[in-house]
């Protein structure tokens, strides 16, 4: 059985209006949220052996600022379909995972990421649900 990992990037900056949407970098918050998802996932025993990821810089410079292991451990797709995915770009994506991949993490976007985490969710703990539902913020993890 795979386990599924559902990042969605960290906190990006506002700061040049005239960059385009997909060129947007990390702000300081996202700098440092970042890294601190990269202790979690170790702690954890979440490090991914694939990591689809978007081509945003944003979602990149999050994957970046995880940490080496997600760098030297893990093969990194970087798919640009993924920059603002649906929940259906991200199951067919997850349909090209191969049969080795343990624990597969996508980077992304909302709404995408959201809705795919809420759509796998079905039944589970209804009072998780909401909160999920409620809000999934930057650097979030399901």
């Amino acid at each position: 059985m795979k386990t599924l990992l559902l990042l969605r990037h960290a906190k990006s900056s506002w700061a040049d209006p005239g960059r385009s949407d997909h060129d947007r970098e990390l702000n300081r918050r996202g700098e440092k949220a970042a890294p601190f998802m990269g202790r979690y996932l170790r702690q954890h025993e979440l490090v991914p052996d694939l990591i689809w990821c978007s081509t945003a810089a944003r979602a990149v410079q999050t994957l970046g600022l995880l940490g080496r292991d997600f760098a030297t451990d893990a093969d990194v797709i970087y798919n640009e379909d993924l920059y603002m995915a649906s929940e259906r770009v991200l199951l067919e994506n997850l349909h090209h995972t191969h049969e080795d991949a343990k624990q597969v993490m996508f980077v992304g976007h909302n709404p995408g990421i959201e809705v795919f985490a809420q759509s796998l969710y079905g039944d589970g703990n209804a009072d998780a649900r909401e909160i999920m539902a409620r809000k999934y913020p930057t650097c979030a993890l399901a």
